[in-house]
């Protein structure tokens, strides 16, 4: 996956590549298919299997992070944005759309459910002139 972008300066486009290459990689094989029914089937029920996919999704999640800040270093991602917090919510929205697909991939377009999830997320992470950023009652960010 970091291949997939390795020439990819900025984080936009680095993160729609990302969810491209999922979505080739779950259209076009089993092998993704495979590791999501794994890591489910054995985060009970294998410690040693279940400690390395962890391992595989905290690097996942750490790529994305630095993703996410180098769009908050070029100016085009919100500073206030917690890069952490941010990877978790997009490995798991990929990861969501990827079990859709499998679920019913005759009924559920993975690659447009994908691109649109990529331009609601980045929406989401963009600055925008005049835009102020509030806590909510709970604490969370919203825009105004």
């Amino acid at each position: 996956m970091a291949s997939d972008v390795a020439g990819t300066r900025d984080a936009v486009e680095a993160l729609r590549q990302v969810a491209s290459a999922c979505a080739e990689q779950a259209t076009r094989s089993n092998h993704r298919r495979f590791i999501v029914t794994l890591m489910v089937e054995t985060l009970a029920t294998n410690a040693r299997i279940a400690g390395e996919f962890r391992k595989m999704m905290k690097r996942f999640r750490a790529f994305l992070a630095g993703l996410v800040r180098q769009g908050q270093r070029d100016g085009k991602f919100r500073r206030e944005v917690d890069p952490e917090l941010a990877a978790g919510i997009f490995a798991g929205g990929v990861m969501g759309l990827e079990i859709q697909y499998y679920q019913d991939p005759g009924a559920f377009g993975l690659e447009t459910a994908l691109e649109r999830f990529v331009d609601h997320y980045v929406e989401g992470l963009v600055e925008k002139p005049g835009r102020g950023v509030r806590g909510d009652r709970h604490g969370r960010l919203r825009t105004e």
